[in-house]
């Protein structure tokens, strides 16, 4: 059974969202390997010390599901913190899935997750949804890292910086089902990758 079969049958909640992402984390994959930018030399360390860190991404997205939390601001802050632990895996992720020894001029340990997605756009690997959709993120997934969103109305609003005149805004669940797609791709990622590269060294 692949790690990704593994990972369906424990999270059988969320199928509906594994089955969605999964072609087009494949598509992504195999977009990389065409362009002869993924990354195949990886220690083995790296691929357990990743599945370590994934668990802390997905107890703070178990945490954010929790019934007994009942006030929407403690719940907001719970989702909020796993929409940006998620975000900080899928750019350890990236870093080790993509050859950036491909790309000029970019120094991958301070590199954002911003400019990582930015920088597979120049590729040409812009039209995978995978890439598409963390892309269409990029306002809330900021908002959340600087600090610049608050709840007010039952709704989160979502600024691009201190001044905005139009901010995203969203009511909780709806954010909440954003930060499972994202905790959900940021897993499938690794897992699909790891199911078609295992290490080598």
């Amino acid at each position: 059974m692949s790690n990704l079969e593994v990972f369906k049958q424990q999270n059988k909640h969320v199928i509906n969202h594994i089955n969605r992402y999964e072609p087009t984390i494949i598509e992504f994959l195999n977009k990389l390997e065409n362009k002869n930018l993924i990354n195949k030399n990886y220690p083995r360390e790296v691929r357990t010390n990743l599945k370590k860190f994934g668990i802390i991404g997905n107890a703070a997205m178990t945490l954010a599901n929790r019934s007994d939390i009942k006030k929407k601001l403690y719940y907001l802050v719970a989702i909020c913190n796993a929409y940006q632990v998620n975000s900080e895996l899928l750019r350890k992720h990236l870093l080790i899935v993509v050859n950036w020894d491909e790309f000029t001029n970019l120094n991958k340990s301070n590199a954002t997750l911003g400019t990582l997605l930015s920088r597979l756009s120049n590729k040409g690997l812009e039209e995978t949804d995978f890439i598409n959709h963390l892309s269409k993120s990029k306002n809330i997934r900021n908002s959340i890292a600087h600090c610049t969103f608050f709840y007010e109305d039952n709704q989160i609003h979502f600024y691009k910086n201190i001044y905005d005149n139009s901010p995203i805004k969203m009511d909780l669940e709806s954010f909440r089902e954003e930060s499972i797609k994202l905790n959900i791709l940021t897993a499938e990622l690794l897992i699909i990758y790891f199911d078609m590269h295992p290490p080598k060294i």
